[in-house]
């Protein structure tokens, strides 16, 4: 869906902004973006979600060996 691409590129240019100008002239601006940035791919990331016709229990499973396993793994 083309909005919520332009959308979540808009995010991510927020979000680098945000680190770069982290200690700038004008702390507002970061309060300004931190305030709604994260929020923001949430609920974007919520209308792109598909419900499929597996049980809450597999859902978890197969997530947490495509996210969490490697993020252990790296992390040590």
């Amino acid at each position: 869906i083309e909005w919520i691409d332009i959308a979540k590129g808009l995010g991510v240019l927020l979000v680098v902004i945000g680190h770069l100008w982290y200690n700038c002239l004008f702390p507002i601006v970061n309060t300004i973006i931190y305030s709604f940035h994260m929020p923001m791919f949430f609920i974007l990331s919520g209308f792109v979600f598909k419900k499929g016709n597996s049980k809450f229990s597999s859902f978890i499973a197969s997530k947490s060996k495509r996210l969490l396993l490697p993020t252990f793994i790296f992390s040590c």
